[in-house]
């Protein structure tokens, strides 16, 4: 299904990860919008009045004048900004990236020619063929680097070897990478807290617990709609797994009876996220912006990426506290203090056998290092370009911080939920193994010591797709 973008159209961050399989198919409005917004700063071009990056150098460069009509402009912008490096962006995110950047120019305030539009518009679901390193971008004056990536290798592709420099900028000059970081974490991030409260579930049923710390009036006093949500879920993945209970404490530790106030405070940073990311999509982050219905060129800077630096910083925070939980939640099932009488480790023969011992070590390490990276990015500004930008956002250092994050807490939730696997074995009770066996991942109870980093591999490979 093909998916529709420009003028009248309006995108939500789910739709640009997963839709545009079959093709973009720009709005009929948008192709009248495109070539007035083009004809007019043709004209104000004509009549000698300046605009950024047309009759001017680029940045800094702004005072020097340059001559609109020169070839090679365009191609300068984009050779000169191809210095990115590290590793490759992941195909899903530079395809998002390209189709955000698609829809943004159809809308028409970018003065890009109608022609370069359908081309990029065409080739935008396939951009994921190309190699974009991951770092380069400050998050303002748009994702410059990643962008001129995309667009030298789609240069190369159809075959051209320069576009007009309005053309070049306009490409570049967005929030696209940022946005498709934040699209890809609001999907990520919703689905990994589906299968955390589906994992506090699996552990409060192998420890035998009740739902009594998860009545509705509870979490209804206190009113947060996140709690709420995350105590219903975890209360309704809870009654699938009916089990015998067996004499708990009075109060469960609080990464049992606390984790509706982590979960939700996730569910509650995503929901801004997505809100931002959302808007930055179906907006105008360029610069200039030209406006044919106000009849003027704007200079501006909608590029900036604070707004979603900033919500990408606070969702990060809150991933790592959910997957403190998990880790947390691992130990309960895991020592003999706090898991109910099952044997330490998990192991069935404890000291011939070692059970979960390692794969706790291999919990801890990310957990550590979830810690260390949660640092916010987006208020560690520093001045580049010659002090031309002088406050930036990192929303793309933010954005791929969270990502990595992301599969981090999704290894220790596939720990967790293995764990919990056998907790179920050992009292006999197999609806939770029921959840490892529908993802062909089921271990069935250890008579040895087994190598597990195969299967909690294939298990986050598992979770971070589906659910």
């Amino acid at each position: 299904m093909s998916l529709s973008i420009g003028l009248g159209a309006h995108l939500t961050p789910a739709a640009l990860i997963a839709g545009g399989t079959d093709g973009l198919a720009v709005t009929p409005d948008s192709w009248p919008a495109v070539t007035a917004s083009a004809d007019f700063l043709a004209a104000w071009v004509a009549a000698g009045k300046p605009c950024y990056g047309v009759t001017t150098g680029f940045g800094p460069l702004v005072a020097f004048d340059v001559d609109p009509t020169a070839a090679g402009h365009g191609l300068g912008l984009i050779r000169h900004l191809c210095a990115g490096f590290g590793p490759p962006a992941p195909p899903a995110i530079v395809r998002a990236m390209a189709i955000s950047r698609a829809h943004t120019l159809a809308k028409g305030y970018a003065g890009i020619s109608a022609e370069t539009l359908r081309r990029w518009a065409a080739f935008a679901p396939e951009a994921g063929q190309l190699t974009v390193p991951r770092y380069g971008s400050v998050g303002a004056s748009g994702d410059l680097i990643p962008m001129a990536h995309a667009v030298s290798g789609w240069l190369q592709r159809i075959g051209l070897s320069d576009l007009p420099a309005r053309d070049a900028l306009a490409l570049v000059n967005g929030t696209a990478l940022t946005t498709a970081l934040a699209s890809a974490a609001v999907a990520t991030g919703e689905r990994l807290l589906r299968w955390s409260m589906r994992a506090t579930a699996e552990v409060m049923a192998a420890l035998g617990c009740t739902d009594a710390h998860l009545q509705p009036r509870i979490h209804t006093l206190r009113g947060h709609g996140g709690q709420i949500a995350t105590a219903a879920g975890i209360a309704a993945g809870l009654a699938t797994l009916a089990g015998p209970a067996r004499v708990r404490p009075l109060q469960e530790p609080y990464s049992l009876r606390c984790a509706p106030a982590v979960l939700g405070s996730l569910a509650e940073a995503l929901a801004a996220l997505t809100a931002a990311a959302e808007t930055e999509l179906n907006g105008i982050s360029d610069n200039p912006i030209v406006d044919v219905a106000a009849e003027a060129v704007w200079h501006g800077g909608n590029f900036h990426a604070q707004h979603l630096g900033a919500r990408l910083d606070l969702v990060l925070g809150a991933v790592v506290q959910a997957a403190n939980l998990a880790e947390r939640q691992l130990a309960l099932i895991l020592e003999p203090a706090t898991n109910g009488g099952l044997p330490p480790l998990l192991a069935s023969r404890p000291g011939a056998q070692s059970g979960f011992a390692g794969a706790q070590r291999a919990a801890t390490a990310p957990a550590a290092q979830m810690r260390a990276s949660c640092m916010p990015q987006s208020s560690q500004s520093l001045p580049t370009n010659l002090s031309n930008q002088d406050l930036v956002p990192f929303s793309v250092g933010s954005g791929w911080t969270l990502w990595d994050r992301l599969a981090d807490w999704a290894r220790l939730l596939a720990t967790l939920l293995l764990a919990a696997g056998q907790a179920a074995h050992a009292h006999d009770h197999p609806r939770t193994t029921a959840f490892t066996a529908e993802h062909e991942l089921s271990l069935g109870r250890f008579s040895a010591d087994q190598a597990l980093a195969d299967p909690i591999e294939a298990l986050t490979a598992s979770l971070l797709i589906s659910g």
